[in-house]
């Protein structure tokens, strides 16, 4: 479901190999696929991002120490099989302030 916090295997880009990391899912139109964003904990260099604490979630969470960041211009498609488990959701306050910049 949007908004959802999920660890998922994807590549951040085309040199990099695939890995489990979390990311948040942007859109979810009940077929074998959704389109997700990345979640680092490093400071984007480039490209459109948010950055979101455990103050934004609404239920669960990141294992994070400080703030990280929601990589929007990284959208990716993946396989729902892909997904590996489900951390958290988002407050519905923060998927409008998504939304607003998406």
């Amino acid at each position: 479901m949007k908004g959802d916090v999920i660890l998922a295997t994807v590549s951040m880009n085309s040199k990099s190999q695939e890995k489990v990391r979390p990311a948040v899912i942007m859109n979810d139109s009940g077929g074998k696929e959704i389109e997700l964003c990345p979640v680092t904990s490093r400071v984007p260099k480039s490209g459109a991002f948010i950055p979101v604490e455990l103050y934004d979630f609404e239920s669960g969470g990141l294992d994070m120490f400080s703030e990280s960041y929601i990589l929007l211009s990284e959208k990716k498609t993946i396989r729902k099989k892909d997904i590996v488990c489900r951390k958290g959701r988002l407050s519905k306050e923060f998927i409008m302030e998504i939304n607003s910049r998406y």
